[in-house]
């Protein structure tokens, strides 16, 4: 009977501990008393992994249960959260940040006989310290003024020469090429469709992590890129140019189950 209880003991603190450690993917808002916050620092503290919040004030981080996450802004005061049950089986957290508010170190200011009236105030001044002013500002003992600046000949010298047109002459000789290549030229953008193409999949791939696509979604690793070509991939690449991650994963969430079904019937 002893060893009974010790048994199943032993796979209820199995259980318990697979559970602190298994992660999921949390989807949150940050927000303040104004709306939206965007660009808020957020970091798990456990696994040192963070990222921040996008224009819509939205993020997506990886955490597992009693992880802390902590929210840092230079406008606002830096908050910390907790994992909790809840958060976590919601995958869910809206983060409410207090505005910072600086003060300023106290000044004093010392009383002065001063008017504001420049003729006035200048008389206020003693005179043997308005000597020593002018002095030290007005001092031209040291200049010698036979010596000549050779730079503003060599800067005239430098000047273009002036051309005389006559009028009657205005329209000989025109060049119909140059002409022609004065004609605005219709601009063609480039598009990198295949720097896209290659870049894009894996830096998607580098930020929500094999995890997600291999055993959350259950994508086979050869299919990676084939999934994403599933889901447009030039809808995917435009999400992710717009730091739309929610939405991305969205997308992802949403046809998994489709591709999965027909790759099975292939």
């Amino acid at each position: 009977m002893l060893k009974k209880i010790l048994f199943l003991f032993s796979i209820l603190f199995t259980l318990l501990s697979s559970a602190q450690n298994q992660k999921r993917f949390i989807k949150g808002i940050v927000l303040d008393s104004l709306g939206i916050v965007k660009n808020v620092n957020i970091v798990n503290q456990k696994t040192k992994l963070g990222t921040f919040s996008n224009d819509r004030g939205l993020f997506g981080i990886y955490a597992s249960k009693g992880d802390t996450l902590k929210f840092s802004s230079v406008q606002h005061i830096n908050k910390t959260i907790i994992i909790t049950d809840r958060i976590f089986f919601r995958q869910n957290i809206k983060a409410i940040l207090k505005i910072n508010t600086y003060t300023l170190d106290e000044i004093t200011l010392k009383k002065h006989n001063l008017t504001g009236n420049l003729t006035s105030d200048i008389k206020q001044i003693p005179k043997e310290k308005r000597d020593s002013i002018l002095k030290n500002n007005l001092d031209f003992s040291n200049v010698d003024f036979s010596l000549k600046d050779t730079r503003i000949d060599a800067n005239n010298r430098a000047e273009s020469e002036v051309v005389v047109v006559d009028p009657i002459q205005k329209n000989q000789g025109i060049n119909l090429l140059g002409f022609l290549s004065l004609k605005k030229k219709k601009y063609t953008p480039i598009v990198k469709n295949e720097f896209d193409k290659t870049k894009v999949p894996n830096n998607i791939l580098i930020q929500l992590g094999e995890d997600y696509f291999f055993n959350k979604l259950k994508i086979p690793k050869q299919n990676y890129h084939q999934f994403l070509e599933f889901c447009n991939l030039s809808v995917v690449i435009n999400l992710f140019k717009k730091e739309d991650l929610l939405e991305l994963i969205q997308l992802f969430e949403n046809r998994a189950n489709l591709y999965l079904e027909t790759i099975q019937k292939e």
